[in-house]
């Protein structure tokens, strides 16, 4: 017997059209995140001063 293994955009796409939207984000908390996000991308933009900081991948950054 062969069982079939749905893609991932087979699933969402099935979900969406059985009516299950857990796995999708709702207007309202998209729109609530680029509220947060936006004052920051702007920021960083426009900003002449910003200091961004990095550390290697795998360490505590410090």
């Amino acid at each position: 017997m062969e069982t079939h293994v749905m893609e991932a955009y087979e699933r969402l796409l099935l979900d969406a059209m059985q009516g299950d939207a857990t796995l999708y984000a709702r207007a309202d908390e998209v729109e609530a995140a680029w509220e947060f996000v936006d004052p920051i991308l702007d920021y960083w933009q426009k900003g002449k001063d910003v200091r961004m900081y990095g550390y290697p991948s795998g360490t505590w950054g410090l």
